[in-house]
This record gives structure tokens, C-alpha cells and sequence, in this order.
């Protein structure tokens, strides 16, 4: 008598396509924690395609990327060489150091046909994020270039059937594709300004409002990688012996996403919003900026990015990435022309614009980069977006201008003598209390001066998912020596301020 097991193992090798159309070999490595039954290494030649061999069961957390360069067995590898694999390395195909892990991506969690058409659930693969699950009859996908990126890439997405969606909007996905042809490591920035908006300039001794993303191969010098903001500042690999061209989270004193000089790039939440993070510094990161206009790639490029490459499918999709695609020309940024704006500036204010002097009620033309700074003072590098708005990008004076876009003005801090406030906020941490200034985070019991601080600052804290927030108004912009808290809508009895020291207490709301 014959048996017939179902099958369960193979599928159809068609959802997962991989196609080489990049002028040397590549070899495309999975992650080994979680893989296909194909090699963790496999060789494409120029202008070949493979295709891998997706379970009907589905599968979870598969990651895929480019490497070059590499010996027989596809490692030690000049681009891409970034997870140690133990067999290899235990073989001795595969030697540390590694490179950072910025490489071009695909990653998925391949939904479950069984699911569909077998109607049956329970012959899925289960969810190691819930082991008492299985995997859904969806296929989440990304190609984000979050942590960076090396080879330009497309992802093609075919016999979707309108089932694709956003994962951050949840609205259905017309195109859903991502076309990442135009990247260049060459493009990647060689002077981005890693502060928070005039914060953290100097971070455990490194100067970091000028500094090269690119990751440099190792023998010729020439860019074959980008760091994201957030790689650049929290990861270590590409470090090795000293070298400051890799991740620079060790030579920067061992920052995490978590720490406050790194978590407005990187957005971890809790504690950072959506909202707080897309209105924070990692929008108008010149990475950010490259990757999208200069660059023309369509995904995420941040956490909270209002780009495409993080959507979900049914799993009778198939996907295609291309690497090294073959695409038009791409077309020249968007010309953003100058704004006029008039200056406002208080009296005994001498102001700059691009180091020419300035006057009151002069009306000047505002350029993208363009630079206005209080002369021997602080300065603020302005920005105009597609939709023709001003505001300050990065500089201590950013905080201080008042920018009118309905009236055209922008309005200087009054003057007078420079002396600080010391400020420190205690915070009931054993219930879970956070606090923001200006969208900061602030370090519970730390001092720190009010020097730096807008007149009008906005204190938010946060307990769950409750928040209250309030108005600190500083009675003069230099000389501040008294703070009021106002327009309560923390309860007053919650912030209790004593000798500039603020105790935020158990209850927000």
C-alpha cells in the first residue's frame, strides 16, 4: 500500500526571485538562524537569476543580501561580509573581523498557503514573536535602507491582487514596488552633521557635525557603503583595531538607539513617538535627504519615514530584487528656489546671513543651506522644504528663531547678558515617567543649562500611554533666571519645581 504524506516542506520556486545585474558576481547570503532549504551562500553570475524555494508552511524572519568580492565559498567577502556563520568559520571558509551590517536588504516573513488552501491554520509554521501561533496567511516584507546600503536595488511585486499594504498607514498599496536602482555609495554624505539640532555636537570627545557615512573598502579606499545616521552612531562593527571609518558606537563611549544622543535618529518606542520622531532631526538628516531626493530611492531611510518598502501581502505573492537594475537616468533634484523673507531683529542684535550683515525689517532671499547666526553668537542652518516651508535645521539658534511662514518673517532673540540657568528635572522613574523638552529626551536628575533653551519651551511627560505637557516661558532670552510653568495640562499638583529643580511626580494625568 503506498502512502502520500502531505507536503509541507517545498513550494512552488517562484516568490522569491534573486537577479544579478551588477557588472562582477555576487553572492547572496540568508541568514542562517532562519533560511530557506537552499544554500546560506549562493553564487549569481552576471545577469543570472535564482530562485529560492519557499515552504507552503510559511517562514519567519528570512533575511537576504549582496555580497562581492568573496572566495570560493562565498565568504570572506570584500562587500556584504557582515554575520559570522558558525560552519563556516569552523571550516575555515569565513574570518573575523566583520564589516557593518549596512547592506542592501531584503528581509520577510513568508506567510502560510496552507492557511488559504487547505484552510487550515494549524498546519502553518508557528510565530516565534507568540509560539502558542502560527504564522498568518500574510507575507510581511521590507527593503528599507534604515541601517544603510551598498548595492542599488528594486524590489518588483507581482500577482499581489491588491492585497499589499502599508504597515505604518494601513492603506492599500497601488504599487506596491520599491525602486532603489539609483543608490551609489559615491553619493552617501561625507560631512553630515549627527547633532540634535545643536545638541550633542561634542560626544565622548568626537566632534560629530561633520561626519563621513561612507564605508570605505579596506584595500582600495573607494566608498562601497553608507551608514544611516543611526548605524553610524550605534554599531561598532568596521571598528576593529582602532579604525573610526566603521560603526562608532565604541569610540563614542558605547551608545545605544536608547541613549539620548543617538535616539532621535534611531526612534526606539517607547519612549519616541512617530510624530516626535518624522518631526525630529532623522527627516532632515542629509542621509535622509541623499537617499530620497538626491538619490531617488523610495524606502524607509529612518523609522518612522513616510516612504514605502514596509507593507505586508498575501502569501501568494512573489517578489523580485534586482540588484544593480537597469534604469533611465535619473532625473536632476527639484530646483528649490530661494524665499524672501523679512528679518525682525530686536535692538542691540547685530545678525548675519551666509556671514554678510543684516539689518532690520530687510527682506532677504532664504536658501536652501542658508545659514543666519547672531554675530560671534550662535547659528542655524535653514531649510526649505517641497511644499516651499522654512525652518531651521540643525544650530543652538534654531530653537531661538520664531519662523512666520504665513507672514514671511523670521524674528531674532532679543539680546542681553549671558548668564545660565541651572535646571534639573527629577522624575518618579518607579512608575514609569519619561519627560521631553522641545521633543528631547531629558536625563532624569542631570543638570543642565538653560542657555540653550527657545523662550517658550514645551515640557511633555509621559507615563504609559498617557501624556500632559506645559509651557516653560523664560522672562528674558539670555538672562534667564525665572521659569514658570503655565497653561497647565500636567496637573499642577504632578510638577513641583523647587530652586529650578522640577519633580514630576506618579501621576501625569
Amino acid at each position: 500500500m503506498a502512502l502520500i504524506f502531505p507536503e509541507f516542506c517545498s513550494r512552488s520556486p517562484d516568490l522569491a526571485k534573486i537577479t544579478n545585474q551588477c557588472g562582477t558576481t555576487l553572492w547572496i547570503q540568508q541568514d542562517f538562524k532562519s533560511k530557506t532549504n537552499d544554500p546560506i551562500v549562493v553564487e549569481i553570475p552576471i545577469g543570472s537569476s535564482y530562485d529560492y524555494t519557499i515552504p507552503d508552511i510559511g517562514l519567519p524572519s528570512t533575511r537576504f543580501w549582496p555580497k562581492s568580492g568573496c572566495n570560493s565559498h562565498g565568504y570572506d567577502c570584500a562587500v556584504g561580509e557582515s554575520t559570522g556563520v558558525p560552519d563556516a568559520e569552523a571550516q575555515g571558509y569565513q574570518h573575523g573581523p566583520y564589516s557593518p551590517d549596512i547592506n542592501s536588504k531584503f528581509e520577510a516573513t513568508w506567510g502560510c498557503l496552507k492557511a488559504i488552501f487547505d484552510n487550515n491554520p494549524s498546519l502553518c509554521a508557528s510565530n516565534p514573536s507568540d509560539p502558542s501561533h502560527h504564522l498568518g496567511a500574510e507575507t510581511w516584507w521590507n527593503g528599507s535602507a534604515v541601517d544603510g546600503y551598498t548595492f542599488p536595488y528594486s524590489i518588483t511585486v507581482k500577482k499581489h491582487n491588491s492585497t499589499c499594504m502599508d504597515i505604518v498607514t494601513g492603506k492599500v498599496l497601488a504599487n506596491p514596488g520599491v525602486n532603489c536602482g539609483h543608490l551609489s555609495a559615491s553619493s552617501c554624505p561625507t560631512a553630515a552633521n549627527l547633532s540634535t539640532a545643536g545638541k550633542f555636537n561634542v560626544i565622548n570627545g568626537v566632534n560629530v557635525t561633520q561626519v563621513n557615512l561612507q564605508w570605505l573598502d579596506q584595500k582600495t579606499g573607494e566608498p562601497v557603503g553608507c551608514f544611516s545616521p543611526c548605524s553610524k552612531l550605534t554599531t561598532a562593527q568596521g571598528s576593529d583595531n582602532g579604525k573610526t571609518g566603521g560603526g562608532w558606537r565604541t569610540i563614542l563611549g558605547g551608545l545605544t538607539p536608547q541613549s539620548p544622543e543617538a535616539q532621535m535618529y534611531c526612534c526606539p518606542t517607547p519612549p519616541v513617538t512617530p510624530g516626535v520622531c518624522s518631526a525630529g532631526p532623522a527627516a532632515n538628516s542629509s542621509y535622509s535627504l541623499s537617499v530620497h531626493t538626491g538619490q531617488q530611492c523610495d524606502a524607509y531611510t529612518y523609522a518612522y519615514d513616510d516612504a514605502k518598502g514596509l507593507a505586508r501581502c498575501g502569501s501568494q505573492t512573489q517578489f523580485e530584487i534586482t540588484f544593480c537594475p537597469k534604469l533611465d537616468p535619473v532625473d536632476p533634484p527639484p530646483v528649490i528656489n530661494p524665499l524672501s523673507m523679512t528679518i525682525i531683529l530686536p535692538a542691540k542684535v547685530s545678525a548675519l546671513l551666509d556671514n554678510v550683515k543684516i539689518n532690520n525689517n530687510q527682506i532677504v532671499k532664504i536658501n536652501n543651506g542658508s545659514i543666519l547666526s547672531v554675530e560671534n553668537g550662535p547659528s542655524c542652518t535653514m531649510g526649505i522644504d517641497n511644499k516651499s516651508i522654512v525652518r531651521g535645521v540643525s544650530g543652538s539658534l534654531c530653537g531661538q528663531l520664531i519662523v512666520d511662514n504665513t507672514n514671511k518673517r523670521i524674528t531674532f532673540p532679543a539680546s542681553g547678558p549671558i548668564s545660565s540657568l541651572n535646571l534639573q528635572f527629577n522624575m518618579n522613574t518607579s512608575v514609569g515617567i519619561s519627560a521631553y523638552l522641545n521633543g528631547n529626551l531629558i536625563v532624569n536628575a542631570t543638570p543642565m543649562e538653560s542657555k540653550g533653551l527657545p523662550m517658550n519651551s514645551v515640557l511633555t511627560a509621559y507615563q504609559g500611554n498617557k501624556q500632559g505637557s506645559c509651557n516653560l516661558t523664560i522672562n528674558s532670552c539670555y538672562a534667564r533666571s525665572i521659569l514658570s510653568c503655565h497653561i497647565f495640562k500636567l496637573l499642577p499638583s504632578n510638577l513641583v519645581r523647587s530652586k529650578n529643580q522640577f519633580v514630576l511626580n506618579s501621576k501625569v494625568i
